[in-house]
């Protein structure tokens, strides 16, 4: 873990979990979109979620 690519990929990696528990904590204020779904997937789960 001493690489700069490392200590990067272990920085986002904790980022993500803490906005994950916290959507857990709180599912009305975070949600949770798949990303790695196709573009217009992703849109229309953002919309779905964000009642547009």
């Amino acid at each position: 873990m001493n690489n700069p690519e490392s200590q990067r990929l272990s920085f986002h990696q904790k980022v993500r979990t803490g906005y994950l528990e916290l959507a857990k904590k709180e599912p009305l204020r975070f949600r949770i979109v798949d990303a790695s779904n196709d573009e217009n997937q992703v849109k229309n789960d953002i919309i779905k979620t964000l009642w547009i």
